[in-house]
């Protein structure tokens, strides 16, 4: 994954060492522990190689235009989805790419990811129907009386919490509670 992120960021600055370098903070930073080192969290490593390799295929797409990288794009992005749901964000990713080569956003390169939206939402609806299954199957996934305004305060501490550990990676535990 880092040596994909390494070409990822060469293809976009077309600099040796700012992808050196974004590829080496990729590799060596704490927060990626969790990831390489328990075996239950082998679906980020799958997610991040399939959606990272998706990435890389779509610069190569956007420079060549072969039919052969909208394909990988494709296949590979619907594997990245099996491995974890979090992959849905994946056309978002591709309309900031084209915002950073186009600088504004036009509706053909809305209309370019349509295919991909479809099956972001596709993925986003069986993963919210299969933990909704779940959730009455006896595994709560629940926070308990968390209410609205718990949940968004939740969402945004996680935020806020992730970008400062990135910057600042001290005091890391291996469990957070919610």
């Amino acid at each position: 994954n880092s040596i994909l992120v390494f070409f990822i960021f060469y293809r976009l600055s077309g600099n040796n060492i700012i992808a050196l370098i974004t590829a080496a903070l990729f590799a060596v930073h704490p927060l990626h522990v969790e990831s390489v080192a328990w075996i239950t969290e082998r679906k980020d490593m799958l997610y991040s190689f399939f959606f990272l390799s998706a990435l890389l295929c779509y610069l190569y797409y956007r420079q060549f235009a072969k039919s052969k990288y909208y394909y990988s794009v494709i296949i590979l992005f619907i594997l990245s989805c099996l491995s974890k749901a979090s992959a849905v964000t994946f056309p978002l990713a591709l309309m900031l790419i084209d915002y950073y080569y186009d600088r504004k956003f036009t509706l053909k390169s809305f209309k370019d990811k349509i295919p991909y939206f479809i099956i972001s939402v596709t993925f986003a609806i069986i993963n919210i129907a299969a933990q909704y299954r779940e959730s009455f199957s006896g595994i709560s996934l629940e926070i308990p009386d968390a209410g609205i305004l718990d949940r968004i305060l939740f969402v945004t501490y996680n935020f806020w919490f992730y970008i400062f550990k990135a910057i600042l990676p001290f005091n890391l535990s291996a469990f957070y509670p919610y």
